[in-house]
């Protein structure tokens, strides 16, 4: 099988004549080191007259190179390149984006007999740009029985107005290697940071990084110093600008996740101007992951991912290990996988998000950790969208207002206390004892409702230290003080907690749970300081409060694990939360239920 290649494609690029989707095949390719654990291919290519071992895949299409689609004898349609002049002034030709139109399976051999180009050598007469002839039949591809004729694709290159010397290349950010020299991106800021400071024995200094995007990637930029002065208030998060001259180098990978070998440092000869036609420059370069499919990440990979705000808990302030207090808010994400997920988010994002109507939210840069099962959380350098204007934000906005508001889906992160997110992974009682929950490793988690059945009074509470922080059983001394020994103090009071024991069933089997303080309050109706003055002053009403408590229906959130004492080993599930059912959704999710039973 044979294919028709551009002939003269080598010799034009070669002179920097930018040429339009050449055909050329691969002869050979080559991995390079690109450093830091980065890889290149480097590839030699013929046009049928000449072959240029100087051809290099741009790292998105690496894949192409390692699942062997890309080999040798392959022809391909080169849809977007740029080349590069190096310092010594030879030519590189990035290969940005290509189509394999004949496979090396469906090649006889190499096309024609070319030989290594030579500048101001050539075996055929000069042209001014390739001719790319027709792969099609003879009859043409309009059907028309005429030959399409052969063209002439020359385009001229775009030079970025104003910028220093007036007649610097718009090159694309997938093109840019630390051995050129001149070069002018057009970009579009998608994340800014705020401005940080250092402080070290050889200083202080201040710096603040910016994520750039265009269409063919993606770039992190990093101004210190003087920059900060020069840069920082021009520049706006979202706007597109053209920027030149910065210095290149490898990524740190440490400090960004996006998809790039190298990184840029602006520097005292850097221009950055706005651009005002911008519209065909993207918004941001995502590659969301499922939720699903983050079970089978490695811990600590960084992720970009999109779903629906399903609940979102409170903000709270913690103190880290440095004595510093930032804030922080659980959220609950679900999308079309119908798997939920925690996220958490931190500082300003935690403190301004506001989670009404469930919005689709897009997180860039995520960390994945495997506490509690599996939870992302944002990072310093993430960037969080709230109902983007994203193709993938739309569809997962009609799934949910269509079905997924009344999924609860399987969550993949443990809920560890009172309001730790929504109810996920429901469950009968009897399908915990069928599917022997709690006996891994790990406590499993489920939700369900149930009806309370019987309680144990005896030894529903105890006495516990009075200190804020402590629960810690304390001992009369009988001397009207109460010993600690956690706080190994002794105090003239105590508070009560209480330690519930009850008997939960749905309509197929029951189960005894464990509930303490906030669950018991709950299922009792009471606080827990009543129901200690009932029971040291009127054993009749703390009898009643009892018995009104029996035959009522909650949710029940719950952790189950199977517990050894004394050489026995018995499953012990404690109640995480207990809350009324909210009987409309609890009828959703009941419908939802028959009718998946129904198409099975």
């Amino acid at each position: 099988m044979t294919a028709k290649l551009s002939e003269g494609a080598i010799e034009s690029l070669t002179k920097g004549t930018d040429v339009s989707s050449p055909v050329l095949q691969v002869v050979n390719i080559r991995k390079l080191d690109g450093g830091n654990g980065l890889s290149r291919f480097r590839l030699m290519m013929s046009d049928g007259l000449h072959t240029m071992s100087s051809f290099m895949l741009s790292t998105q299409l690496n894949p192409m190179a390692e699942q062997d689609q890309l080999a040798p004898n392959c022809v391909c349609l080169i849809k977007r390149h740029v080349t590069n002049v190096l310092k010594d002034g030879r030519r590189v030709v990035v290969i940005l984006d290509l189509e394999v139109v004949k496979t090396a399976e469906q090649m006889e051999g190499k096309i024609g007999d070319p030989t290594p180009y030579v500048e101001g050598q050539s075996k055929a007469p000069q042209i001014a740009a390739p001719v790319v002839r027709n792969l099609q039949p003879k009859n043409g591809s309009d059907g028309s029985g005429q030959r399409a004729p052969a063209q002439s694709f020359v385009k001229k290159p775009m030079a970025a107005p104003n910028t220093p010397g007036g007649s610097s290349k718009v090159v694309p950010i997938a093109s840019l290697n630390p051995y050129q020299s001149k070069w002018t991106v057009r970009v579009r800021v998608t994340n800014k940071s705020s401005v940080r400071t250092w402080s070290n024995s050889r200083g202080d200094g201040k710096l603040f990084s910016m994520e750039l995007v265009d269409e063919s990637g993606e770039i992190r930029a990093t101004g210190f110093n003087q920059e900060v002065e020069k840069f920082y208030s021009l520049i706006e998060q979202g706007k597109v600008y053209y920027i030149s001259k910065g210095t290149l180098k490898i990524a740190n990978k440490q400090f960004t996740s996006l998809k790039n070998d190298y990184e840029m440092t602006l520097n005292g000869e850097t221009s950055i101007i706005p651009c005002e036609d911008s519209a065909d420059v993207p918004m941001l370069q995502c590659d969301f992951v499922s939720i699903a499919d983050l079970e089978s990440r490695e811990k600590d990979s960084i992720v970009d991912v999109i779903g629906v705000c399903k609940s979102v808990d409170d903000m709270t302030r913690i103190t880290t290990k440095n004595s510093r207090e930032v804030s922080k808010r659980n959220i609950q994400l679900i999308d079309m996988s119908s798997r939920v997920i925690q996220l958490t988010m931190w500082g300003n994002d935690a403190e301004t998000f506001d989670g009404t109507g469930q919005p689709i939210m897009a997180i860039k840069g995520a960390r994945l950790s495997d506490f509690g099962g599996r939870s992302l959380s944002t990072q310093f350098s993430s960037t969080v969208m709230i109902n983007p204007e994203l193709p993938e934000a739309y569809k997962l906005r009609g799934w949910y207002d269509k079905e997924g508001h009344a999924i609860d889906g399987q969550s993949m992160t443990e809920m560890r206390g009172p309001g730790g997110g929504g109810n996920t992974n429901w469950k009968t009682l009897m399908e915990v004892k069928n599917e022997n929950l709690g006996h891994g490793d790990k406590a499993d988690y489920f939700s369900c409702v149930g009806t309370i059945v019987y309680i144990r009074k005896e030894n529903c509470m105890y006495q516990a230290c009075p200190s804020k922080d402590c629960n810690k059983k304390v001992v009369d001394q009988q001397n009207g003080m109460y010993r600690c020994e956690k706080c190994d103090k002794e105090s003239p009071d105590f508070k009560y907690r209480l330690m519930l024991s009850a008997n939960i069933a749905d309509f197929g089997d029951n189960q005894w749970v464990m509930c303490f303080q906030d669950s018991a309050e709950t299922i009792l109706g009471q606080n827990v300081a009543y129901l200690g003055q009932l029971k040291d002053s009127n054993e009749a009403a703390f009898d009643e409060v009892f018995q009104h408590a029996n035959f009522n229906t909650f949710l029940f959130r719950n952790r189950v694990k199977l517990e050894t004492y004394n050489d026995e080993s018995r499953i012990k599930v404690t109640v995480v939360e207990a809350k009324p059912v909210d009987h409309r959704e609890y009828s959703k999710r009941l419908i939802i239920n028959i009718r998946k039973a129904a198409a099975q």
